[in-house]
């Protein structure tokens, strides 16, 4: 599994190119961030809910996961607020619902362990990608409007490594359901970034 996210990881670096500077887009990108990341937790929840009492050690690490990520999402809020704006001016975009709705979909009725490959898009960003963007973000607008970027930025880089030694002793068919979700949820992702570099192109 590591190498071939190495391998496609790669596909998310035009994150660099994103217009920081821009002080609409990048609070588009924040209240867009709000509308995915409230679902974390109870993405999670689902999934640790469909573990067998057979794997109860992974049902677990899904319920500790949650609680890691616990109000995430209002960090993001309070950064839109600090540039200036509000999530009532920035409505959710149609490719961010199909982010994380597919996800409950494929949880639900496909396979739980699916969402590691959401995981590993959105956690192997941050970690490669986000201190970068912290950078860019505390040079134009300082801390007051990075928190949500600033605390992903600087997660335990030991975080991905324990992900990926979970994902090693799963089967071939759960890893090819893993890395088809990757793939997926870096080219929605990648649209996301498009359609908010877009649509303030035109301002």
């Amino acid at each position: 599994m590591k190498e071939f996210f190495q391998t496609e990881i790669q596909g998310l670096a035009v994150i660099r190119d994103f217009p920081w500077d821009n002080r609409k887009a990048y609070a588009d990108f924040l209240a867009q961030t709000y509308y995915y990341v409230c679902h974390t937790t109870r993405l999670l929840a689902v999934c640790a809910a469909r573990i067998g009492v057979d794997r109860e050690k992974l049902h677990h690490r899904f319920l500790k996961h949650a609680a890691e990520e616990r109000s995430h999402h209002l960090l993001a809020e309070r950064d839109v607020e600090a540039l200036g704006s509000s999530l009532a001016a920035l409505p959710e975009r149609a490719v961010t619902s199909a982010l994380y709705e597919s996800q409950y979909f494929r949880a639900e009725h496909i396979s739980p362990t699916m969402i590691f490959g959401y995981i590993f898009a959105l956690e192997g960003l941050a970690a490669i990608h986000g201190p970068f963007v912290y950078e860019s973000i505390k040079r134009h607008y300082g801390d007051r409007a990075a928190a949500f970027v600033k605390l992903h930025a600087n997660e335990d880089p030991g975080h991905l490594e324990r992900t990926f030694a979970i994902t090693d002793g799963m089967s071939d068919s759960e890893t090819s359901l893993i890395q088809r979700n990757f793939l997926f949820t870096r080219d929605l992702y990648l649209a996301l970034l498009r359609e908010i570099q877009e649509s303030s192109a035109r301002l």
